[in-house]
């Protein structure tokens, strides 16, 4: 099986949070994913929304966005 995998980490301010966008290709497949890294379990809603909005921009829908619940 050949897969191409693009990672790219492509919004920070490495004090908070990291945007990944994960793409992968296999044969004529495509499969795109997003991810929020952060420095802490709780982000401003500022971040949040941000990567609300990033998601949507590389075609994930709203209501497939979630937020792990804090403990």
């Amino acid at each position: 099986f050949e897969v191409t995998a693009d990672v790219r980490v492509t919004e920070t301010n490495y004090n908070e949070y990291a945007f990944i966008l994960y793409n992968n290709i296999k044969g004529m497949n495509q499969t795109k994913s997003v991810a929020m890294y952060g420095r802490t379990r709780k982000l401003r809603n500022e971040t949040n929304e941000k990567f609300k909005q990033f998601s949507m921009k590389h075609g994930i829908p709203e209501d497939l966005v979630i937020f792990l619940p804090e403990r």
